[in-house]
Formats: C-alpha cells, sequence, structure tokens
C-alpha cells in the first residue's frame, strides 16, 4: 500500500517537473537564427567602409584608434596609403 502511494506521488513529481519545464520553454522570448543565412534570402555580402559597395571578400584593416575597417579590392591602395595595419 505504501509503496503504490510513493510511486503515484513519484510520478505526479516527475509529471509536474516535465510540465513546467515545458511551459517554461514556450513563454521564453529568445530568439534563435539559423546559422545558414543563404536559405533565409539574406547574402553574406558585407558592404566595403569606403565605397559602401557589397562585395564577397573583404580585406580587413585596422586604423588608429583601432577600429575594424573593411576594405575592397578597388579601396585596398586608399587603406595602405593611409598606413592601416593589416589585420
Amino acid at each position: 500500500m505504501t509503496s503504490t502511494i510513493s510511486i503515484v506521488i513519484g510520478l505526479g513529481v516527475i509529471a509536474f517537473l516535465i510540465y513546467s519545464f515545458v511551459s517554461r520553454a514556450k513563454r521564453s522570448n529568445f530568439k534563435v537564427t539559423p546559422i545558414n543565412r543563404k536559405r533565409l534570402g539574406q547574402s553574406s555580402k558585407q558592404a566595403c567602409t569606403y565605397c559602401k559597395r557589397k562585395v564577397d571578400q573583404l580585406s580587413f584593416y585596422a586604423d588608429r584608434q583601432g577600429k575594424v575597417i573593411g576594405v575592397c579590392n578597388t579601396c585596398k591602395p586608399q587603406a595602405e596609403r593611409q598606413a592601416l595595419l593589416r589585420i
């Protein structure tokens, strides 16, 4: 008799924990972003810091203040003239 009651109470506790976990997961407000952005139609191109043109590949430099600058191939000589450090 007591073992039956303890089993029923144990199952009730387990059911309550599962219910509370599931309800908490539904209430959470975090947003999951997919790793593969191409599925969403977003391009992986980045804009050049100088000309704002979107290109596939940028070269990254650091200026004197430590700010990172992404530069396309056409603007690369301008970045090298300013003696920016290549990252």
